[in-house]
């Protein structure tokens, strides 16, 4: 008896000294932190949307190579103007064909050259994408269903930029039909000012086509850890799928979406909003909402 008598003032000066510690833990959020809160937020969400430009890019490249092989005029950049068009190079090699299934690997570049003669440096990369990939192919007819197609890319960049930020380092992006995984390497996002954010982690992007392309969509999901152009630690989760939709793709933007970011014990969300094609998006840090315009 004694000794649960003696025990039970230490067990309560714990629960005191827990109450104490949490309590410490909700200060009033300051000026700075709510700034470096909102800093971090943004290189978040260059990084998601670059990712994702990146597979598009990609995936436009070796479509217009597959329909150039097969002397089809069609071709996935006619639609931009002459100076806007990358120059694209392949190589296929290690090609098997096995009953139903094809296998081989390559490397596609995409060259977009420098920006001496893009009207609009904004919105169009500049610089070149290496991807060296294998593919498998699974023909079958069952049930009227379209090949199944599998794919595994490193992609690598030389003097890659779009709009203020340049991209380095290695992508690993690995798909099974319309479901891409996004691995990083290394990769960093370096802004005009020299500062730059890293990260590790993978996100998901999963397409879905429709019959009209506007109804297409990008659906984003996953989780990161890395350090901001601040040189501080943080880790990012999609707490609410990000949506791009290809009826808003002239804002450059999601449609709909939450990022949540935890970087020296103070947490931020960034909401994409409800399905409403603009460029804004609200980063809020406690109680403090900002209102940004997106310029990616």
């Amino acid at each position: 008896m004694k000794a649960f008598c003696i025990r039970l003032p230490v067990i309560s000066g714990c629960f005191v000294m827990i109450w104490i510690l949490a309590c410490n833990r909700q200060h009033p959020i300051t000026s700075q932190e709510i700034e470096e809160s909102q800093t971090i937020a943004i290189g978040n969400i260059q990084l998601v949307a670059i990712v994702k430009d990146v597979l598009e890019i990609i995936q436009r490249g070796l479509l217009t190579e597959r329909l150039l092989k097969s002397n089809n005029s069609t071709n996935e950049y006619t639609r931009y103007p002459t100076e806007y068009k990358p120059v694209i190079t392949s190589n296929y090699t290690n090609i098997s064909h096995n009953g139903d299934t094809l296998t081989y690997s390559g490397t596609i570049t995409i060259d977009y050259g420098d920006s001496s003669v893009c009207a609009d440096s904004l919105k169009t990369p500049t610089g070149k994408l290496i991807d060296t990939f294998f593919v498998t192919i699974i023909d079958s007819d069952i049930n009227g269903k379209s090949p199944s197609v599998s794919y595994l890319g490193s992609i690598s960049f030389e003097n890659f930029r779009k709009g203020n930020t340049s991209l380095s380092g290695t992508l690993v992006s690995q798909s099974v039909d319309q479901i891409t995984t996004v691995t990083s390497e290394d990769a960093r996002l370096t802004y005009t000012d020299g500062s730059s954010t890293s990260w590790n982690g993978a996100l998901t992007y999963v397409y879905r086509s429709s019959e009209y392309k506007e109804d297409d969509c990008w659906i984003i999901s996953g989780s990161l850890t890395g350090i901001s152009r601040i040189g501080t630690a943080f880790m990012t989760s999609i707490s609410k799928d990000i949506i791009y939709t290809g009826r808003c793709q002239n804002s450059g933007r999601p449609v709909s979406g939450n990022i949540e970011i935890i970087s020296n014990g103070v947490t931020s969300v960034t909401d994409y909003g409800n399905g409403i094609c603009d460029t804004l998006y609200t980063v809020t840090v406690r109680e403090a909402a900002k209102k940004y315009k997106s310029d990616i």
